[in-house]
């Protein structure tokens, strides 16, 4: 059995990679951690991360060398083998400044603005690795809405939902013909949120109205059916009661694939438990996360906080039912940017105050799932004998076994990985993460 090792205290990690010699011989004082491959749950169809006007932008400041490293970082042979991207339609919060392809009723529509930083992003990727997109919108045009902001929340007026659901269609049919393959759209990126930036509040009712009435018939007079819609796309305490309301209202259930959500009010994992049980036919994405500088210190000597943080909300969405994770912001700047709002945040890599690049800890922390977890993997069965630790476990296409363990005690642990009735003695120090693969 192979295992890799993250210790990640106090910013300082070291990863190695070795092989453990079987111990037949269980200690009456080491407890057991059992995998059953025999037990199936979701399949998982990979990781990814947000190519936002920001990170376009922050790439185009970056010397040749650094935009290769990125690129195969993300993407390459030996990174964190991404097979997934989530894009804006139109701005967010994580642009130069508000933008849309339409900004009155009269203007031409025009991708004049993604054609700057986003899209020549997107085709050097490309040239490494074809990707999956999913797209979201954080607000329809100023004209649309009750407030005539892009900013600040505000509805959309009920007579421009047809025009809104058409601008949408036509941004999807756009990226298409550029060759890019969507395949999820989420309603509306954080409906119960009228925040400073790009927003715009939908009730259960309002959303499913949307979805069912107007979006919907757009997507199929486009032949665009084949795309994933996704509602909610926000916090995960009303993940469950989101979809269950959406989809109590007539007709709705086919038009639903899935929901979406992000980790920034807590865990509330349950929730995602009661989707995947209550709804097994429907998608559960994570779909936004990232440490928020408003919230967490930037400190470097706090980097070990942040990656802990993503360790534990990657492995406990996937333990509860998570198809798809897709990560925030790719690349950003020194402050966290850019920004228009100002609401800066990290992202696993980042350029330096020399715009040079940078790798954080959370890359790391990510690859230990993302690199060995691949797309059309099951999730199995896995028991353990505590709850100190938090563990795991995929079967991938080719049969070998993933278990991921973290350790977010101020104590060494150890324990017996026991599968098949085989027994691996394994040692994982304090605040690390390993990851083993038979």
């Amino acid at each position: 059995m192979k295992v890799y090792k993250t210790n990640y205290r106090y910013g300082e990690k070291k990863t190695e990679a070795f092989d453990i010699a079987l111990d037949r011989q269980e200690r009456q004082e080491w407890g057991l951690i059992n995998v059953y491959p025999e037990v199936k749950y979701q399949t998982f169809y990979g990781f990814g991360g947000a190519i936002t006007e920001a990170a376009g932008y922050s790439y185009s400041l970056l010397n040749e060398e650094d935009k290769k490293q990125i690129i195969e970082g993300y993407y390459g042979e030996n990174g964190l083998n991404y097979t997934y991207g989530r894009l804006h339609i139109d701005s967010c919060d994580f642009c130069l400044g508000n933008y849309c392809a339409k900004e009155t009723s009269e203007s031409e529509f025009s991708l004049k603005r993604d054609e700057e930083y986003i899209i020549p992003f997107l085709r050097e990727i490309e040239k490494t690795k074809k990707l999956k997109y999913m797209m979201s919108p954080w607000s329809p045009p100023a004209y649309m809405k009750t407030t005539g902001q892009r900013n600040g929340g505000g509805k959309l007026l009920k007579e421009y939902y047809p025009d809104w659901a058409s601008h949408i269609g036509t941004y999807l049919e756009k990226y298409i013909k550029m060759g890019f393959d969507i395949s999820m759209l989420s309603v509306q990126n954080e409906p119960n949120a009228a925040l400073r930036w790009d927003t715009c509040v939908y009730t259960a009712e309002e959303e499913g109205d949307f979805l069912v009435n107007y979006l919907y018939p757009e997507l199929e007079k486009r032949n665009l059916v084949h795309i994933k819609r996704l509602i909610w796309d926000h916090n995960r305490e009303l993940t469950y009661e989101r979809l269950r309301d959406i989809l109590k209202i007539a007709g709705n259930t086919s038009c639903v694939d899935g929901v979406a959500y992000h980790w920034y009010s807590g865990d509330y994992f349950e929730n995602l438990q009661m989707v995947y049980e209550l709804y097994p036919d429907k998608l559960s994405v994570f779909s936004e996360g990232c440490v928020e500088y408003s919230g967490y210190s930037k400190a470097t000597d706090k980097e070990w906080i942040h990656a802990e943080k993503y360790a534990y909300n990657i492995l406990n969405c996937l333990k509860h039912g998570c198809n798809l994770f897709l990560d925030w912001n790719i690349l950003l700047d020194n402050k966290g940017g850019p920004n228009h709002v100002e609401n800066y945040c990290a992202a696993p890599m980042m350029l330096d105050e020399n715009n040079r690049l940078t790798k954080r800890i959370t890359y790391d922390m990510i690859g230990h799932f993302s690199k060995y977890i691949q797309a059309g993997a099951r999730r199995i069965g896995i028991s353990g004998y505590t709850d100190k630790l938090d563990y795991v476990a995929f079967e991938n296409p080719d049969g070998k076994l993933v278990v991921v363990v973290l350790n977010r005690q101020e104590e060494d642990l150890d324990f017996y990985l026991r599968i098949n009735n085989k027994h691996t003695k394994i040692e994982i120090p304090q605040k690390s993460i390993i990851t083993l693969v038979e």
